[in-house]
């Protein structure tokens, strides 16, 4: 991903920030499919910021079979909280164990990053200022996941794959993107 699309990313969060002042924090959501690059250019969206929060999907699914289980929890637990100027406090996922982890608590910041599959559903777009899709082929993207996750996602690959494609069909999150990215121009994983 060239500077451009990060540019273009950070020049709809600041004109967001314009219109909202310091009333409230500035939420961008970066959607899109497995191993399409969302994290890599995540970061790189929370670097241009100065180094702004950002909460991560992956913390909030419960499991391998919990991808429309974690929109609610993003709603109720981050965006609700963090629209209405309080922290949000979310038990992040510890996959190791299958089970809840740690509380993790993120004071309203100006602006929040969320990335991950399901981070530009529906239910979130009242509360996502900047959503972002970042899309990519998907052989370019299993080779990502899985040269990033291994055994593990080889192993629940097509299980995910079922869940994301449930989700865009009923909800193509990309028609209410701010910005598609073509995250084949990352090195992402």
């Amino acid at each position: 991903m060239g500077a451009s699309g990060i540019d273009d990313v950070v020049s709809l969060v600041r004109a967001a920030a314009a219109t909202t002042g310091a009333r409230r924090t500035v939420i961008v959501g970066i959607d899109g499919r497995a191993g399409s690059g969302k994290t890599t250019i995540a970061a790189a969206v929370a670097r241009a910021l100065g180094d702004c929060p950002i909460v991560h999907m992956d913390d909030i699914y419960p499991g391998w079979d919990g991808l429309a289980a974690s929109i609610p929890i993003l709603v109720a637990d981050i965006l609700e909280p963090i629209a209405a100027g309080r922290p949000a406090r979310f038990r992040r996922w510890d996959w190791a164990a299958a089970a809840p982890g740690a509380v993790r608590e993120i004071p309203p910041p100006a602006t929040l990053v969320i990335e991950g599959v399901g981070s530009g559903a529906r239910p979130t777009a009242a509360f996502v200022d900047v959503p972002v899709w970042i899309d990519a082929p998907a052989q370019v993207r299993k080779q990502r996941a899985l040269a990033r996750d291994g055994e593990m996602f080889a192993a629940n690959w097509d299980r995910w794959r079922d869940q994301e494609e449930l989700l865009f069909t009923d909800d193509p999150v990309w028609e209410r993107a701010a910005i598609v990215l073509d995250g084949t121009a990352t090195d992402a994983r």
